[in-house]
Order: C-alpha cells, then sequence, then structure tokens
C-alpha cells in the first residue's frame, strides 16, 4: 500500500478528534433544561422529550409516575 492509499483509508486524527467535539455554538442548550418544579409543567416538559423521541414509551410513564408520587 502506498501513502496516497493509506492517507484515504485513514483520516488524520486532528479530523476525528473535531468531529467528536460538541458544536461551539448555542443551538439545542434549551432541550438540557432542568425540568419546571410544578407538577404539570413537569409533566409537559416529559411529554415534549417523549414526542421529541428523548424518551421511550416506559421511560417517559416512570417519570411521570415519579413526579405524580405514584
Amino acid at each position: 500500500m502506498n501513502a496516497d492509499q493509506q492517507a484515504e483509508e485513514e483520516p488524520p486524527a486532528d479530523d476525528q478528534q473535531a468531529n467528536n467535539e460538541p458544536p461551539a455554538d448555542d443551538q439545542g442548550q434549551d432541550q438540557y433544561a432542568p425540568p419546571p418544579a410544578d407538577p404539570a409543567d413537569e409533566i409537559e416538559h416529559l411529554a415534549q422529550l417523549h414526542a421529541s423521541g428523548a424518551l421511550t414509551d416506559a421511560e417517559f410513564t416512570a417519570a411521570k409516575a415519579g413526579v405524580l408520587g405514584s
């Protein structure tokens, strides 16, 4: 294998590290905000996470039960 073939198969380490770093801007930060203190607001927050796919049905049900104290 010559140097050109090796360069095509293995990207430099710096490129790999750059791809693993989080974006520098603040987009998406609001989705990691802590849930509101009011139980109704907490359930609404959980419902939004569930609708976005961040929570499975089971996770949503368990978290909702925790908020309701069940």
